[in-house]
């Protein structure tokens, strides 16, 4: 089966669409391109980039040209301009007819070419004093002045007769000067609509032209920011304070910036006068009020320059030094203390006087530090580095290291001690704890309530009640007890926590924020470290009352959680919060059913949730872990 092809032609004179067999030749491409066109193609060229189609050979179509493809078309140049040559022809036969014709009245035994030019220029110059005429009463009307308009007449006069034949009349011509239209000459057509547009007046134009001089001279534009400055001087609204407090603080920055490399500058050439004397001991800062007085000249204006500052003694400096060190090391490079710190600089200068490089003298007075890094470059944080920094600073700031520390030696404590506890003790303790729980559902008068209810409205509640046999335990836990001196500090202490502060058991002391640890600190003068311990201790015996208050003074239920699932703490058990039912699986794997009825999925996702509120209240129960024995 043959299939067709659908060429596009395209040339200057439209577009055509033919189809040929995929076996054509190019030689019947051109066939059917002549007849549709009706003209003799040149050449056809197609692809991409095109390429001319052979037409002498019988070559198949389909290697040049596919399916729906273009083709471009071009004629010969006989095609183009054939008949425009007929009508040159035939032009040309009526010029010769009339030429002929004129040359049987005039004379002559020329050519028919020659006596038509010469039939046409008699013509011309025959018309010429009636073309000159009609120029002459339009530039009468329209003159602007009565000098140009005496100068038209002088000229329309001059050559207002007939003129005489031969070379004179040619001369005539030569010698007149085209007239010049004014600017003003009245409306005109805009080319690229064809509109009239009025000509404005040449006092229009002029004073266009000095508005905009005007308007570029003056700088009254929205964008001209210099304007906006210097009307800053005199501007007392609150835009005019802001520049002119920024240009203020621009000009400081320049001058301390300078300032700071002269000393620099001077140090290191060794160019200075530095006198040492004793001030009035009102200086700021001044250790015993000994001064500086630094004389040096300006790097940049070469103008005497004088400071005085503060001379720090030795141990002092060695101490800023490594405090700097520690806390931001690119302060210590000498172009920025230099700026930031003038009494340090010049107070390593007085204590190293033969010495001209500042890192040398970093290097006198702590050689232990690494100093390596005034060598390097400085780096240039990006805005993202510059971001991670920040955000990871905030996280150490949160994170208390030191009482995370305490926490982790104390659970480590309980792990390694854990078999030494009493069951009795631990026991007697739990007991303790329901029966302050039953007594406080007492004074709450929720024992009638159903379980609903309680589940609802179930809060954990910090007791109040006064027990100083708890507060001595956590106390002496931290300070070792040596005679009855130290009993009396304690018990004294103790008296302090209650009336003053507050608190009455290990659970309130537990509960202390660090708002309030400074607070405590200062009233019983004692270190923060051992109050801190103090809380510690109060923390790591209130975790197992807490555990028996959620789940609802069952003693036998928090042993068995603790024991068998790991989950004797607040936070392991808020971890089975979305999956109790694992929980209640394992632990029935364990235990049978029938000896604990509280051993449902309800009961244990309660005590779950329970678990996770008291998290969100109590933030110190997230570091307390069930042992792993």
């Amino acid at each position: 089966m043959v299939s067709t092809l659908s060429i596009c032609l395209q040339s200057r004179q439209g577009r055509k669409v033919i189809s040929l067999a995929s076996t054509a030749s190019t030689k019947d491409l051109y066939e059917s391109a002549s007849k549709e066109f009706g003209v003799p193609v040149e050449s056809l060229k197609g692809g991409f980039p095109p390429r001319r189609i052979p037409s002498e050979d019988s070559t198949p179509l389909s290697i040049f040209v596919s399916n729906q493809e273009r083709v471009q078309v071009e004629f010969a140049l006989t095609s183009k301009k054939g008949p425009k040559k007929n009508n040159g022809d035939k032009n040309k036969s009526c010029s010769q007819s009339k030429s002929v014709n004129n040359d049987k009245n005039n004379a002559g035994s020329s050519s028919g070419t020659r006596r038509s030019k010469r039939a046409a220029s008699k013509a011309a110059t025959e018309s010429m004093p009636a073309i000159i005429k009609a120029q002459d009463e339009y530039l009468k009307n329209t003159a602007p002045s009565g000098k140009k308009r005496a100068r038209s007449n002088q000229s329309s006069d001059a050559v207002s007769g007939v003129f005489p034949s031969g070379n004179t009349t040619q001369q005539r011509l030569n010698k007149i000067k085209p007239a010049k239209l004014s600017a003003s000459a009245g409306a005109g057509r805009r080319l690229a609509d064809g509109a009239t547009v009025a000509n404005p007046s040449e006092a229009g134009r002029q004073a266009a032209m000095r508005r905009r001089r005007r308007e570029v001279g003056s700088g009254e534009k929205s964008t001209d920011m210099s304007t906006a400055l210097i009307g800053t001087l005199h501007d007392k609204g609150q835009m005019g304070i802001i520049l002119r407090k920024g240009m203020k603080n621009a000009v400081l920055s320049s001058y301390e910036t300078t300032r700071s490399f002269s000393r620099l500058a001077v140090i290191q050439a060794r160019s200075y006068q530095m006198t040492n004397f004793t001030g009035d001991g009102n200086s700021s800062g001044g250790v015993g009020g000994d001064l500086l007085k630094v004389i040096y000249q300006g790097s940049v204006d070469k103008s005497k320059m004088e400071e005085t500052v503060d001379c720090i003694p030795r141990d002092v400096l060695q101490a800023v030094l490594e405090g700097i060190h520690a806390s931001n090391k690119e302060a210590l490079r000498p172009e920025n203390l230099s700026r930031l710190s003038p009494r340090v600089l010049w107070s390593c200068v007085k204590c190293f006087p033969t010495l001209s490089s500042v890192p040398d003298m970093y290097r006198e007075l702590l050689p232990d530090l690494d100093w390596s890094f005034l060598r390097r470059r400085a780096e240039q944080l990006s805005e993202k580095a510059l971001e991670n920094k920040r955000q990871a600073m905030d996280e150490e700031e949160d994170v208390d290291l030191e009482r995370a520390s305490n926490v982790i030696a104390a659970v480590e404590h309980a792990m390694e001690h854990l078999q030494d506890y009493h069951a009795e003790e631990r026991k007697a303790k739990q007991a303790q704890a329901a029966e302050a729980r039953l007594r406080r559902l007492q004074q709450q008068q929720q024992i009638g309530k159903n379980k609903e209810a309680n589940d609802a409205s179930w809060v954990l509640t910090t007791p109040s009640e006064p027990d100083r046999d708890e507060l001595r335990e956590c106390i002496e836990t931290s300070v070792p007890v040596i005679g009855t001196t130290t009993r009396a500090i304690i018990t004294k202490w103790i008296s302090q926590l209650m009336k003053e502060h507050k608190i009455h058991n290990w659970r309130e002391l537990a509960n202390v924020s660090e708002e309030k640890i400074n607070m405590i600190v200062s009233k019983l003068e004692v270190p923060e470290p051992n109050l801190r311990s103090w809380i510690d201790n109060a923390q790591n015996e209130s975790v197992s009352e807490i555990m028996v208050e959620i789940c609802d003074s069952n003693i036998k239920a928090v042993e068995i959680l603790t024991e068998h699932a790991r989950s004797g703490t607040p936070r392991d058990l808020a971890g089975w919060k979305f999956i109790p039912d694992l929980l209640v699986e394992q632990l029935r794997e364990i235990c049978s059913e029938q000896e604990y009825g509280w051993m449902e999925l309800g009961t244990i996702s309660t005590w779950c949730d329970r678990a996770h509120c008291v998290l969100q209240d109590n933030e110190w129960l997230n570091w307390y872990a069930t042992p792993v024995e």
